[in-house]
């Protein structure tokens, strides 16, 4: 019986890394994409900024959800007996997730398209690299050739 629970945890854990490896690519390709944009109007990389400093990352978001869900179905389990168990459950994700680095829950967040820290702090830092804050960007250069120094800088693989 034992075994069989780790097995399936296993599989489980697995089923995530898989399929957070591949968002994890798409999430890539949609930095990339965004990079190149704004290569292409550079008077539009202060806003995306902006933007940027507003977004939420996977951890606040997670516990955000969790913490409402854990309020809303203590305050509306009283009244409906099919929520009661909801703030265990949430509350049992909450810790996995800490001691885990990875529940259930965030596999959803990804994909909604929820980013990590680290991805939005790499579209910043490629964007950064556009806009000439890490050295001179050579006005002469090829777009194609800036989005490819810039993704450089950020620390993502290119080609």
């Amino acid at each position: 019986m034992i075994t069989q629970l780790e097995s399936a945890k296993s599989r489980m854990q697995r089923f995530g890394e898989e399929m957070d490896a591949r968002i994890q690519q798409q999430m890539q390709q949609q930095i990339e994409c965004q990079v190149m944009h704004y290569a292409r109007h550079p008077e539009r990389i202060e806003e995306r900024l902006r933007q940027l400093d507003q977004e939420w990352d996977l951890s606040r978001r997670f516990q955000a959800n969790a913490a409402g869900i854990i309020l809303g179905s203590l305050i509306l389990g009283r009244a409906f007996r099919l929520l009661r168990p909801l703030p265990y459950i949430a509350s049992g994700f909450l810790l996995m997730h800490a001691v885990r680095g990875w529940a259930p829950p965030v596999l959803a967040l990804r994909r909604l398209g929820t980013r990590t820290r680290d991805e939005i702090e790499k579209e910043r830092s490629a964007l950064r690299a556009l806009r000439g804050d890490f050295g001179e960007m050579p006005g002469d250069m090829h777009p194609d050739q800036k989005v490819e120094r810039a993704l450089q800088v950020a620390g993502l693989p290119t080609g």
